[in-house]
């Protein structure tokens, strides 16, 4: 006996998530690409290209627009993560250190599963992103394993 049925659709990937969740949060606000793009000093065409997957929004742009988002906020930051492969953390000088948005401390704590991977890296950029987990975790509890 056969049975038919519609096939249920492929899951989406990282960067569909992020996409659906940035239009379903306006469309939850009930306010377009452009006021979305003043409440976050952004560019409208750039929200469309978030919006329709093409593009993933930079940390600082992140930032804003999960503040805007903030029901969603947390899907919409797991879902870059996921799409990126790295954190949204950003240390731009050795010399000045530059302390990320709070939202950035949740994530690096949320995926602190990744501690042993940054820990092996070379890089000023691995090196900053570290030291914000390490600080962070020092509040919240000793890392993982």
């Amino acid at each position: 006996m056969q049975v038919h049925g519609n096939p249920s659709p492929p899951p989406l990937t990282p960067g569909e998530r992020l996409a659906s969740a940035l239009r379903q949060s306006r469309a939850d606000m009930g306010i377009g690409q452009a006021e979305v793009a003043i409440l976050v000093r952004g560019v409208r065409s750039r929200i469309a290209d978030y919006e329709s997957g093409s593009r993933l929004p930079p940390p600082g742009e992140l930032y804003r627009l999960a503040d805007l988002y903030a029901e969603h906020g947390p899907a919409i930051v797991s879902a870059w993560v996921e799409a990126r492969g790295s954190l949204p953390i950003a240390i731009y000088s050795e010399t000045v250190p530059r302390y990320p948005h709070p939202l950035a401390l949740q994530v690096a704590t949320s995926f602190a599963a990744w501690w042993p991977r940054l820990a092996r890296a070379e890089t000023a950029a691995a090196r900053g992103a570290l030291s914000v987990m390490r600080w962070a975790l020092s509040r919240l509890g000793d890392p993982p394993g």
